[in-house]
């Protein structure tokens, strides 16, 4: 009876283990692997997957600007390269605020580095959008002026130093930032111009003018570097923060 016993219990263990599978048999998923066996999914390789996504560059708005009449939107835009900082390339784009068109202004010196647009301003009827371009390897820009849709390009002024910090008037009288003869870009944090020459020179004046008949008409003293600047309510003058010597040097010093 003990013997009897004993045979129908091995039988009985064999049995189990016929039904559980190996050790062999059951592996982990490997390492970089998703599991999704249990959804009738095939096995996917993660780092397979990230390699295949290719890298998308991070598309900077660099200036937006809305028309008067609330109708179209204007921006300076590009890539940034990789790990890079600032688009090389930049575009000028007018859009519909509705959304259903848009216009990429074709450029003079087209789609290359340094040829950027910047200072964008929309005349105060909202039918122009004056901006300012940066003539490629050099300190020198023009004034241009494009309709919405981006047609009627039209050359403002052709000037020999920076141009920024474009503002209408209330009577459609541009006014604008210029520094006559730049020898680095506007600020502080721009690479600094080549010490040669006389070094007792004058120092390079930034100064509100506007734009009169092809030219430059100068509103604010030679003597001062003007930061900030804004027309008076009532359209008669400007207002501005300035200080006399080196702009990348004074702005600690400058008065209203």
């Amino acid at each position: 009876m003990k013997n009897h016993n004993e045979q129908r219990q091995l039988g009985h263990q064999q049995d189990l283990r016929s039904r559980v599978p190996s050790v062999s048999a059951v592996q982990p998923p490997r390492s970089g692997h998703v599991v999704l066996a249990a959804m009738g999914l095939a096995f996917v390789p993660l780092h397979a997957a990230v390699a295949s996504a290719p890298e998308q560059p991070v598309h900077q708005y660099l200036e937006v600007r809305l028309s008067p009449d609330a109708q179209f939107v204007a921006a300076i835009e590009g890539d940034s390269p990789k790990g890079g900082y600032y688009p090389e390339v930049r575009d000028l784009v007018i859009r519909r605020v509705s959304g259903n068109s848009e216009m990429r202004v074709s450029l003079p010196c087209g789609r290359a580095p340094q040829c950027w647009p910047g200072s964008l301003a929309w005349r105060p009827d909202g039918k122009l959008l004056a901006f300012t371009l940066r003539t490629p390897g050099s300190h020198t820009y023009t004034l241009y002026s494009v309709a919405p849709d981006g047609s009627g390009l039209t050359k403002l002024l052709q000037f020999s130093g920076t141009l920024t910090d474009l503002k209408y008037g209330r009577d459609g009288t541009l006014a604008v930032l210029a520094i006559d003869g730049a020898r680095k870009e506007v600020g502080a944090t721009e690479a600094g111009a080549p010490v040669a020459g006389d070094l007792d020179a004058p120092s390079t004046e930034q100064r509100i003018a506007t734009v009169d008949g092809g030219g430059l008409r100068w509103a604010s003293p030679p003597d001062l570097f003007v930061y900030e600047y804004d027309w008076r309510p009532d359209g008669t003058g400007f207002i501005g923060t300035a200080a006399p010597g080196d702009g990348d040097d004074s702005w600690w010093i400058a008065k209203l």
